[in-house]
């Protein structure tokens, strides 16, 4: 498969679409991260900036409630460049 660009397909920036930029700094994924009440900070690294998000959740639900998100995302990302489903 060849896809035309490696530009983030959920935004408009025109950014490299890295897996800190999917799941992170993408427009699309801090508002879906807002929408269960966790503020994305940009941070050195993508592991601080899991563990800010660790520390805005209970611990308990942590991995599950990180797993769900990132699932999402990719699915809507998907979604979106194979189906055409906005």
């Amino acid at each position: 498969m060849n896809l035309e660009s490696s530009d983030c397909a959920l935004c408009q920036l025109n950014t490299e679409e890295t897996m800190e930029h999917l799941f992170l700094s993408c427009p699309f994924a801090a508002e879906c991260w807002s929408k269960i009440g966790v503020s994305i900070i940009a941070q050195n690294s993508i592991f601080d900036a899991i563990q800010n998000i660790k520390d805005q959740t209970h611990p308990q639900f942590f991995m599950v409630m990180a797993i769900l998100m990132s699932w999402s995302i990719w699915t809507a990302r998907n979604n979106l460049i194979f189906r055409g489903i906005q």
